[in-house]
């Protein structure tokens, strides 16, 4: 996330000094089209060279500082809770606020007698302007830095306020355990883990559908001799019946002959 920022503020740096290059250019060619007297062409190069240098002079030396005062000022808000930053590194990050802090005031004083050295030997006017600014920038960046730091340090005790670090600690504490039943869910779930529940519930699906399609095919088997036997029972019983009809019959007959013999 740093890196990001820090990204992100670079390329707003180079944007913005490119758009005032091209926009100082840009009135000098209409000013010099409109044959209105803006000085010479190189007051502008110096003009132009001057805010470059001065935006490097505010931005990377006093930025470099601030970010490891920051870090100094977080690694003693991590030790109150029991997070403390390695010796050797407290100390080398101490080491670069200190040579940092004297790099950017010596740049500054540098650049503001190379800046008013260029206005005294004739170069430019514009070296009064640039020293000037030089000089007023020395105080003017540590201010806004500090006001910064202030308003972040203001919002930090704010979001603190309204979000207390032991309610903060039983949420996170809480998502965390969300999220471990997550993942559990999801490994239960993964039907390409062969330990899985929906893995294993697959396979018994599998073997219900298998044992209903056998059960079905032994149904039919059933069915099928169910009709043959009862079609077998009804040729028996016509088989039984038509057998009684001649058994009637025959006896009908011998009724017949005892009564005649009787008869006789």
């Amino acid at each position: 996330m740093a890196r990001t920022k820090t990204l992100i503020s670079f390329d707003k740096f180079v944007s913005t000094c490119i758009g005032f290059t091209v926009l100082l250019l840009l009135v000098f060619g209409i000013l010099q089209w409109l044959e209105v007297s803006v000085g010479e062409l190189v007051d502008w190069i110096v003009a132009v060279v001057t805010f470059w240098w001065l935006m490097i002079l505010v931005t990377i030396p006093w930025n470099l500082h601030f970010q490891a005062r920051e870090v100094l000022a977080e690694a003693a808000a991590s030790a109150d809770e029991g997070l403390a930053l390695k010796p050797e590194r407290e100390a080398y990050i101490r080491r670069w606020m200190r040579r940092t802090l004297l790099l950017a005031l010596a740049l500054h004083v540098a650049s503001a007698a190379g800046l008013y050295w260029v206005a005294v030997s004739g170069l430019s006017v514009v070296g009064y302007i640039g020293a000037g600014a030089a000089l007023l920038l020395t105080g003017l960046r540590p201010l806004i830095r500090a006001y910064e730091y202030l308003a972040s340090q203001l919002f930090a005790i704010q979001r603190e306020l309204r979000f207390p670090k032991d309610n903060v600690a039983a949420l996170k504490a809480r998502v965390d355990e969300l999220e471990g039943w997550m993942k559990r869910i999801d490994a239960a779930l993964d039907r390409e883990a062969e330990d899985s529940w929906a893995t294993e519930l697959a396979g018994d699906l599998r073997r219900l559908r298998e044992g209903l399609d056998a059960t079905r095919g032994s149904l039919g088997e059933l069915q099928e001799r169910n009709r043959s036997e009862h079609a077998a029972l009804d040729r028996r019983a016509e088989l039984a019946v038509a057998q009684l009809s001649e058994d009637s019959q025959f006896l009908q007959h011998v009724r017949e002959i005892i009564r005649f013999v009787k008869g006789a």
